[in-house]
């Protein structure tokens, strides 16, 4: 907490050792929920994966070969945040047998909710990718269809 205080009375020569002790507490909590928001992301794309992976071969069994198309999935999103909590429980039950140190639920439930922003943002983030993927499928059809039936290209 040494390092915070000299950071921040450079900018705020009157600060507090209890102001410091509460940026302190934010940052700490800052900190592991985006890095379980991060842990999320990436179990969800290895799940992801794992899943299209599943889907191909189940579908070469059935003689349809092809490629599974990468799409957000809600059993990837669940079995991410899974991931996610049963990281953040064993951490703080790690926590519990250290010396010095405590394992806390609240801890685990914010880890969890880093878990559950990311898989929220995911969705909607491909939610948006895919409509405007959508919509300019949609007005490049409508300008080839307006030139076939009259000839001429019609921008609006």
């Amino acid at each position: 907490m040494v390092w915070i205080h000299r950071v921040l009375s450079y900018f705020y020569p009157h600060i507090t050792w209890t102001q410091v002790y509460y940026v302190n507490v934010v940052l700490r909590k800052t900190g592991h929920f985006l890095g379980y928001a991060t842990l999320s992301w990436f179990a969800f794309r290895a799940w992801m994966e794992t899943l299209a992976y599943q889907r191909e071969r189940w579908l070469r069994k059935l003689g349809k070969v092809g490629p599974s198309h990468r799409r957000w999935h809600l059993r990837a999103a669940v079995l991410a945040v899974l991931v996610t909590l049963a990281a953040a429980g064993l951490d703080e039950f790690h926590q519990l047998m250290l010396s010095g140190r405590t394992g806390s639920l609240h801890d685990v439930i914010l880890d969890s909710m880093g878990g559950v922003f990311a898989q929220i943002f995911l969705l909607l983030y491909w939610t948006w990718k895919n409509n405007g993927r959508h919509s300019r499928q949609l007005s490049d059809t409508d300008s080839v269809d307006r030139e076939h039936d009259d000839g001429i290209a019609v921008d609006q």
